[in-house]
């Protein structure tokens, strides 16, 4: 005699072994522990035979796959880049030091870069140059994540790993 209303079980993750989401005969969900001791729980619905059927990762909606190609350029548009091999950080407070130096120096005048363990000294038409190189970079983000989101739009990308395999600027 049956003595749950659980019709199906899966994981909640795919780390997770104790904790499932359960699926009731009045069309309900809820999380459950797979020790739930409680008559009508996952104990009563195993005894009798029920199984855990592996997780499913949730299919993202247009909102998620738009919210994460958002994020997705953030992270790429301030990882940096390299200019004349040198690492160029493209955070917001670099990008604006970046552009009072170009502004600002002639062209021939010297100035420290000094980074890490880089230590060189550029010119004025350097900073310029990687100036240029990371307003290049910043437009290019955002020119991809254009391209993502219509793509979403128009169904043709569905999945996160589409949106990480686009062809996000290095």
């Amino acid at each position: 005699m049956k003595k749950h209303n659980i019709i199906s079980a899966r994981y909640v993750s795919p780390d997770d072994v104790n904790n499932v989401i359960i699926s009731q005969d009045s069309g309900l969900e809820a999380s459950s522990n797979i020790y739930s001791d409680v008559e009508g729980g996952m104990i009563a619905y195993l005894a009798e035979g029920g199984t855990i059927d592996p997780y499913v990762a949730p299919i993202p909606t247009k909102s998620d796959l738009i919210a994460y190609a958002a994020d997705k350029r953030w992270q790429v548009e301030t990882g940096g880049i390299s200019v004349y091999g040198i690492p160029i950080p493209t955070d917001d407070r670099a990008k604006l030091l970046i552009k009072g130096k170009a502004d600002d120096m002639a062209d021939a005048d010297a100035a420290p870069y000094v980074l890490s363990s880089v230590n060189a000294m550029l010119t004025g038409l350097q900073f310029k140059a990687i100036n240029s190189a990371v307003i290049a970079h910043v437009t290019a983000c955002f020119g991809i994540q254009s391209s993502v989101m219509a793509e979403i739009d128009s169904d043709t990308i569905t999945t996160k790993s589409q949106i990480d395999g686009a062809s996000w600027p290095s």
